[in-house]
């Protein structure tokens, strides 16, 4: 699209229902996306604009594979653009219960109070399976932090120099500067615009607000700790890999790109205000992860994306799910904090992650890396130690989905040794670590041989199936053992095929890969990849995914009434998958 001198097209929208300021333009908050065109469409104060019902990014190929957003500075006067800034949020739609007909599952991006999702675990667990979650309502004035000198000083010490993007002019460079250099630059009239990001914060109570609700690791951290002694290389939780500060100052536009190692990621700024883009596909099969997205941080097909966007200021939290390609602009001068985290309710899409990063062979420090892979390999024996617990952290392997996310953590675990080499990390250290997980994988899964059954309704690719073709397709019985197996064969296969690809953009000995694979399908599994089985993983996601039923073995299946109900919840939830299909197909 042309760059335009005038004034972009007016989106008339009052922030609220009593507000008594006139109408103001949405579109000149949109620095880095296209123009709205949308001319002199008034909204009425008491409609909810969603955030994903706007043409909101204008993607654009430039240089060998490398894929940009075009910039539109901002065209109104600064007033105004305060007002638009303090209004942007009301547009991300609010929490929807389940039981209303706007289901939670149909947004990408949803807005919860604070308080709401202190007192309600489960509900925020449920949200964040298939939802970013901005949190808001939170104190703002429980930071004193400013852009100032003494509130860098909580960052480190000022002088030492530090790695930083220079935004300035056309280009994005590297350079060293310290953070009292930044904060003198921003002082400047002409002054550089420039970002330091991922600075380590090494403080251990740097907790985010919904920790013990979200996060899983550091629970895990510390029961193995207790459990197991002398197995895991980490003797203290990882603060260092999993914490960190932000720096910008007004201006910055960050690439687009993902957290690595199949991360969530929680963060608030302290001072200042940021626009997060969080991407995402125009439409959808409910899928986790296919193949054919794992490319470079880039974006090879522009047109099938699409994007929410949020405010981060002061006084809210903004939850990432793992995986989630983002870019950042910064508005003023800001502070950001943030923390990795791993938690049970997207551990499928964590194991995505990981595989992804190590084909795109990201630049990742060793220590980063194998602290990371620690905690990996604890959740693990975690969920082992507590499997017969009430946790609702432990995914409950009676249900299909639950067997599912053990199977997908315990494939990643078989096959870690593998993916290493992919990295340039090769510690013998990890061995003791590597082997527990894997022993505790393959006894949870015995257990559940010797007492459950598994039916099996193989679906096809297709996005919908009516009622009466569920209800009539074929089922099977199938062990679980069998299945875990099935599944680790599948593994196995995407990940030889991805690393075929991923040999076209990076250097990579394919064919020591292949065999580290191949060994350890072998040596777990007693069985092999061949090409009939490649050919047939072309193009398919990364997990094993099919509709079971974990049925105890102890327990007569009464066709009419047990198959009957599950073929019900199988269709709902294929409804779901179809409602969310359409409503991201219609924003886009």
């Amino acid at each position: 699209m042309p760059r335009s001198n005038s004034a972009p097209p007016r989106l008339g929208y009052s922030p609220g229902d009593h507000c008594e300021e006139p109408a103001f333009t949405v579109s000149s908050i949109l620095v880095v996306s296209r123009l709205l065109t949308l001319q002199d469409k008034k909204i009425p104060p008491e409609t909810c604009i969603y955030v994903q019902d706007l043409p909101l990014i204008e993607l654009s190929k430039i240089g060998n594979n490398e894929t940009i957003f075009q910039h539109f500075p901002l065209l109104i006067n600064e007033l105004v653009d305060q007002r638009i800034l303090n209004g942007w949020n009301n547009c991300v739609p609010a929490k929807v219960l389940p039981s209303t007909p706007n289901h939670i599952h149909q947004h990408t991006l949803c807005k919860w109070d604070f308080h709401f999702v202190v007192n309600n675990p489960i509900e925020t667990l449920q949200a964040f399976c298939n939802s970013h979650l901005l949190v808001y309502g939170m104190d703002s004035e429980a930071s004193s932090l400013t852009w100032s000198l003494s509130s860098l000083c909580n960052i480190g010490n000022l002088d030492v120099h530090r790695e930083i993007h220079d935004h300035s002019g056309r280009g994005f460079r590297n350079n060293t500067l310290s953070l009292r250099e930044i904060y003198e630059e921003s002082l400047e009239e002409n002054g550089r615009v420039l970002s330091a990001s991922s600075l380590p914060c090494w403080t251990a109570d740097f907790a985010h607000p919904l920790q013990s609700a979200v996060s899983i690791d550091i629970k895990a951290f510390q029961h193995t700790s207790v459990q197991t002694v002398h197995i895991f290389e980490t003797e203290f939780y990882p603060t260092s890999a999993t914490n960190f500060w932000c720096v910008a100052t007004k201006g910055a536009i960050d690439r687009i790109k993902r957290h690595n190692l199949g991360v969530g990621t929680v963060v608030q700024v302290v001072c200042g205000r940021q626009l997060w883009y969080l991407f995402r596909r125009r439409g959808g099969d409910g899928r986790i992860s296919t193949l054919k997205d794992w490319h470079p941080d880039y974006i090879s097909n522009p047109s099938e994306w699409n994007a929410d966007l949020v405010i981060l200021e002061p006084g809210n939290a903004l939850y990432i799910q793992p995986e989630t390609l983002h870019a950042v602009v910064t508005l003023e001068h800001s502070i950001v904090r943030g923390q990795h985290f791993f938690t049970t309710a997207t551990l499928s899409k964590t194991v995505s992650g990981w595989v992804g990063t190590c084909m795109r062979r990201v630049e990742i420090e060793n220590t980063v890396y194998a602290q990371l892979r620690d905690v990996i390999l604890r959740l693990m024996v975690y969920y082992s130690l507590a499997r017969d617990s009430n946790d609702r952290d432990i995914p409950d392997m009676q249900t299909g989905e639950g067997l599912h996310d053990i199977i997908a953590l315990g494939n990643l675990c078989v096959f870690l040794s593998a993916l290493g080499t992919c990295t340039t990390l090769n510690d013998s250290k990890a061995s003791s670590a590597l082997h527990e997980a894997r022993r505790v994988y393959f006894d949870m899964i015995y257990q559940l041989w010797g007492n459950y059954t598994l039916i099996l309704l193989n679906l096809s690719d297709k996005p919908t199936h009516t009622y009466k073709e569920l209800f009539h397709h074929p089922l099977a019985s199938l062990d679980i053992a069998d299945f875990a197996k099935s599944s680790a064969l599948h593994f196995a296969c995407s990940l030889i095929l991805s690393a075929r690809k991923a040999a076209g953009w990076r250097q990579l000995d394919i064919e020591h890969f292949e065999n580290a694979v191949k060994s350890c399908l072998d040596f777990y599994f007693s069985t092999d990849v061949t090409d009939d089985l490649l050919n047939a993983t072309v193009d398919r996601q990364l997990h094993f995914r099919h509709q079971i039923l974990v049925w105890p073995k102890c327990r007569p299946l009464n066709v009419g009434v047990d198959i009957d109900k599950w073929v019900e919840n199988v269709f709902r939830e294929r409804e779901q998958e179809r409602m969310l299909y359409e409503s991201v197909s219609m924003s886009a």
